[in-house]
């Protein structure tokens, strides 16, 4: 009778251990054993959903990092204590964490506030990417890069050898800090079979080097004309060309008279395409919210997309109960009203409306919108929209806003952002 009892015993043993770490160890399901994480305040880590020049493994370790940021002590709750299936060996054959590592991170996370959430920058991704390869990397202009390389094969295990780390403080507090807006991030198999590296590169707030007596358009210039050259060699199409394909409705010979711009001589293309998109959300509100919050969101590295989020359904709603209001024509007094305070605000990396002392900048506008930290027109547009952040949603109704007839637009480098757009309206 032992015999058989024991082996009873011995079954129930392994299939109460397979259970319990079915239920606790399987990170892919944490949602299911922490419903914390549900919250929906927990949705903009996602920051990296789609970004198409990164792979699965390179958005996950987004995702993971912005949950760590967002919350850190459930944080450590969850992926140290109850989530350890991403703690096996990696391609190198080394386990990523010990029971004294573990300790340590989670007791340093449990005193942790909670921080911003990070997004990826397509130039800096792409940059890391090229050094991952060990290529020259001669199309990008960089400026204070710090690298650092790790092999590890999925971004979970990335991540947590970033923070257990020992030997590479520098890392760990980029990911740490309350000042790191962006980075890139690179996780490729290697020329060994079986092997993955992975690069955390991050820079010194810029990935545009300013020359000495360089002016701004000559740096705005630098820098498209690289961005460009680099696009073409990764075959990444312009946004105004490829988004006509996904949605073919824009492709009606009725939606030329948004590029309202074209043949202004003092405005880049980039400044020229602000109008064209801005028309194109004022011409056709409802195809517009299908298109870039539906359909279309490729543009996006950083926004929370989800309509159940208050910002980005309050504009979809608005969008669809929408009537077309017009487009904005360009204006010379508009624009060097703009142009004057994006280039005095880039200068002193200041933030706001006021024309700042000594820059001989004046007010000429009837609405003003500022944004920081974006470059394509597109996302520029995308950004004032969607106004996440913004209570009032002053810059969505202003751009929406019948009432305005005329826009100036400048956008330049800004000393902490990168850079700032400045849209004055007229009317």
């Amino acid at each position: 009778m032992r015999k058989p009892f024991l082996f009873v015993v011995f079954v129930f043993f392994i299939g109460f251990f397979g259970i319990s770490k079915n239920s606790f160890a399987q990170c892919d399901e944490f949602k299911k054993w922490i419903p914390e994480w549900k919250e929906q305040k927990y949705s903009s880590a996602n920051t990296a959903q789609y970004a198409d020049y990164l792979n699965d493994e390179e958005k996950q370790f987004y995702y993971f990092l912005n949950l760590m940021r967002l919350n850190p002590p459930l944080f450590a709750e969850t992926f140290l204590d109850k989530c350890t299936d991403w703690n096996s060996t990696n391609s190198l054959g080394y386990v990523v964490m010990f029971g004294k590592d573990t300790k340590t991170l989670a007791s340093e996370l449990k005193r942790l506030r909670p921080l911003p959430v990070i997004s990826p920058m397509r130039e800096e991704c792409i940059l890391a990417a090229c050094y991952n390869k060990e290529e020259k990397c001669e199309n990008f202009q960089v400026s204070g890069t710090s690298s650092s390389m790790y092999y590890e094969n999925t971004g979970m295990r990335l991540l947590m050898s970033i923070l257990k780390s020992q030997s590479n403080s520098q890392a760990k507090q980029i990911l740490l800090s309350n000042k790191t807006d962006y980075f890139g991030i690179s996780i490729l198999p290697t020329l060994k079979k079986g092997e993955t590296s992975a690069r955390l590169t991050k820079f010194d707030k810029k990935v545009l080097e300013i020359k000495e007596n360089q002016s701004g358009d000559e740096i705005i210039e630098d820098y498209t004309e690289n961005v460009n050259e680099s696009n073409e060699t990764l075959g990444i199409k312009p946004y105004q060309k490829e988004f006509q394909e996904v949605v073919p409705e824009w492709k009606n010979a009725k939606y030329t008279i948004a590029y309202t711009a074209q043949s202004t001589d003092y405005l880049t293309e980039n400044e020229k395409l602000v109008y064209y998109y801005l028309n194109l959300a004022r011409l056709n509100p409802p195809l517009f919210a299908e298109t870039f919050l539906v359909k279309y969101k490729k543009w996006n590295s950083y926004e929370n997309l989800s309509l159940s989020d208050y910002y980005t359904g309050s504009l979809y709603k608005t969008m669809k109960n929408m009537k077309a209001v017009g487009v904005l024509s360009p204006q010379k007094d508009l624009f060097e009203s703009a142009r004057c305070h994006a280039i005095s605000s880039g200068k002193k990396g200041y933030v706001g409306h006021t024309r700042l002392p000594n820059s001989g900048c004046k007010s000429k506008f009837a609405g003003e919108c500022c944004s920081y930290g974006q470059f394509d027109a597109l996302e520029i547009v995308m950004q004032l929209l969607v106004d996440s952040g913004v209570p009032s949603l002053g810059h969505r109704k202003i751009c929406l806003s019948g009432s305005y007839k005329t826009l100036g637009v400048s956008v330049q480098p800004h000393k902490t952002y990168r850079f700032n757009s400045v849209l004055d309206f007229g009317r």
